[in-house]
């Protein structure tokens, strides 16, 4: 292999890595940032006490502390997910909104599983309207937020105004969730 197709090789990879990572980083920021806003004004601790939601677990617990840290993974994976059409996202000025609608729609309306806010809730659980309206608000902002975010960022990677307050967040993101299993009480 000549020096020129290993060169072309490597920024291959390279340009994959950073879109995945980029996707991750976007995807865990807004997850972070809506879960925030809506737990507080929603009062998340109080409705998922509630017998609708007994199948969550309680705030306390480790997992849902590590939850937000977490979403890396699910973001990386996600990102495989969108890499075969990376340059139709990056090429286009509305690529966000094809990152958005395809999110809302595979991820939270359309997800196969029997929650409230999904198709497979709506058919086979007994949940209110009320309780699949619920999730509407934080996933659409979360799912928005997560594209606009991703699409701004992977036009521009080299622009630091936007990569150094991401991967900032990220840190806090993580520092919180090992300061709260550090300091959380014994459950």
């Amino acid at each position: 292999m000549s020096t020129e197709q290993q060169s072309s090789e490597n920024k291959k990879t390279t340009s994959v890595l950073g879109f995945i990572n980029r996707f991750a980083v976007a995807h865990t920021v807004a997850y972070f940032i809506a879960g925030l806003i809506f737990s507080a004004l929603m009062n998340y601790q109080e409705i998922f006490a509630t017998s609708a939601f007994s199948h969550m677990r309680p705030f306390e617990h480790p997992l849902v502390i590590l939850g937000p840290t977490l979403q890396l993974f699910r973001g990386a994976f996600l990102a495989l997910a969108f890499l075969p059409f990376r340059h139709v996202i990056i090429e286009s000025k509305r690529g966000w909104v094809y990152v958005f609608v395809a999110l809302w729609i595979l991820m939270n309306v359309g997800a196969d599983s029997a929650e409230p806010g999904k198709i497979e809730g709506l058919i086979y659980a007994d949940y209110s309207l009320a309780e699949h309206l619920f999730s509407f608000p934080e996933f659409t902002c979360s799912t928005l937020l997560s594209a606009w975010l991703f699409h701004t960022w992977e036009r521009n990677p080299k622009d630091k105004r936007l990569s150094i307050p991401l991967i900032g967040a990220v840190v806090v993101i993580l520092a919180f969730a090992v300061l709260g299993l550090l300091f959380m009480s014994p459950m």
